[in-house]
């Protein structure tokens, strides 16, 4: 979730709404994944209708990243709650060239709003016991600072659980973010995600440690039909 915080993902970045990031805990692999909340809008997983026009996730291009390295680049463009000091580029190229940033294991998708490229979503496991049997995947968003405040997290986010329900076994979706984080607490609320609790001094960032709070979606709270 974007303009939130988190722990770093595949990419490193976290997801809130709008703005920066949030953490899930035990993801799935393979056979297994997080879920998702219901779509705002028709029958697709990967798009919905927000008030700033159509929001659509699609797989990563070449392109994508040399954006994402301008965007987030600085602690302006991830936000203070996802800045976690520089970082290279390249190993997020060299997954791209592998496995295109999708794999069994998590991946991440590009964000646009109508048409245009507004930032990412991305899941990984997690465990909360043996790996085998006891996981789910952690989400998070980056938007890009144009994009914030605007309700495009929420539809990412929203969008994303759908999209791992549909396509992967697993039972528990989960994101957290920077307790001081309200904007993509409002966003993982809005998305129907629960909030679980509070993980005290879970992350380290900006000289001190910071608490988290944890969410999370099952797919049992999905609507009926959905």
């Amino acid at each position: 979730m974007t303009g939130t915080s988190t722990t770093s993902g595949p990419s490193d970045t976290n997801a809130a709404t709008g703005t920066s990031t949030t953490n899930s805990a035990p993801g799935a692999s393979g056979t297994g994944g997080p879920a998702g909340v219901a779509g705002a809008s028709g029958a697709s997983d990967t798009s919905a209708v927000g008030g700033s026009g159509v929001v659509v996730l699609r797989p990563v291009t070449a392109g994508d990243l040399d954006l994402f390295e301008g965007e987030f680049a600085t602690q302006d463009g991830t936000g203070v709650f996802q800045w976690f000091g520089f970082t290279p580029a390249h190993r997020l190229r060299a997954r791209h060239e592998q496995d295109g940033l999708l794999s069994p294991d998590g991946g991440v998708l590009t964000v646009t709003v109508a048409g245009a490229v507004a930032g990412r979503v991305e899941w990984f496991a997690s465990a909360w016991g043996r790996p085998d049997t006891s996981t789910c995947w952690t989400l998070a968003i980056g938007l890009f600072p144009a994009a914030r405040g605007r309700g495009t997290g929420t539809l990412a986010q929203r969008l994303l659980a759908r999209y791992l329900f549909a396509h992967t076994r697993a039972e528990r979706l989960q994101a957290w973010t920077d307790q001081a984080n309200l904007a993509e607490q409002r966003a993982l609320h809005r998305a129907g995600f629960t909030r679980e609790g509070v993980l005290r001094s879970a992350q380290w960032r900006g000289g001190r440690w910071h608490d988290q709070v944890l969410y999370s979606l099952l797919r049992t709270d999905l609507p009926p039909g959905d």
